[in-house]
């Protein structure tokens, strides 16, 4: 099973789910997540907030036929080896369901962990890469590997060493620029995905006023 975000071709076409694995509530979003499959939604994100990896390692398991994948574990909370370990070992246990979303994430968020990141995050990414690469006898085969792509430069080095780029809250005025850049590079497969918060009701004032904190805590990062 080689993994896809977009199985269909239709306008009906479900579109990806991201869901987070909160403390108290991962049973809960592990059950969601098998309900999702069953509906015929055609993959799952899995943010660096709850936890990515761990709840990947539940749907190598819990499910049997969608997607999945990280968006994005960072880079800085894991070292190469280990990451391409694990990464190999869901991509095999499930088939080819997984991919393995990397990014750099925000200065502030690492602080979190105590973690200051280097001020070259390009490099640090293709460093990076070339570990996991590297590791492929010790780990064996590795799945689709995908990165944040926010800015152009990080956009060029993922179509010529990844399988896929990944935003989030990409402008809409400026995303068609950044892929007509790349539309003559861009190999064959190659997997581009946005995330768009989305609120579902019929209040709309609601909704916008949901929507402006989460870009303003988001703008902050």
């Amino acid at each position: 099973m080689a993994f896809s975000l977009h199985p269909g071709t239709g306008p009906t076409d479900k579109p990806v789910l991201s869901l987070v694995a909160n403390p108290g509530k991962r049973r809960a979003v592990i059950d969601l997540a098998v309900e999702a499959e069953r509906r015929g939604f055609p993959a799952i994100a899995c943010p660096s907030l709850g936890g990515a990896l761990g709840l990947c390692a539940s749907l190598v398991h819990a499910t049997t036929s969608i997607g999945f994948f990280t968006s994005i574990q960072p880079i800085y909370l894991g070292n190469p080896r280990d990451i391409a370990a694990l990464a190999a070992h869901f991509h095999e246990v499930s088939g080819g369901r997984f991919g393995l979303g990397l990014g750099i994430s925000h200065v502030a968020m690492l602080r979190r962990f105590g973690v200051t990141p280097s001020d070259k995050p390009l490099t640090d990414m293709t460093d990076y890469v070339a570990a996991l690469r590297a590791s492929v006898d010790y780990a064996g085969e590795l799945p689709p590997i995908f990165l944040a792509t926010l800015r152009d430069r990080m956009l060029d080095f993922a179509v010529g060493a990844a399988e896929g780029a990944l935003w989030a809250n990409a402008a809409r005025r400026d995303l068609p620029r950044q892929v007509a850049r790349i539309a003559a590079a861009r190999p064959d497969g190659f997997t581009l995905a946005n995330m768009i918060p989305t609120v579902i009701t019929e209040d709309l004032a609601a909704a916008r006023a949901i929507h402006r904190r989460t870009m303003m805590n988001y703008v902050v990062l």
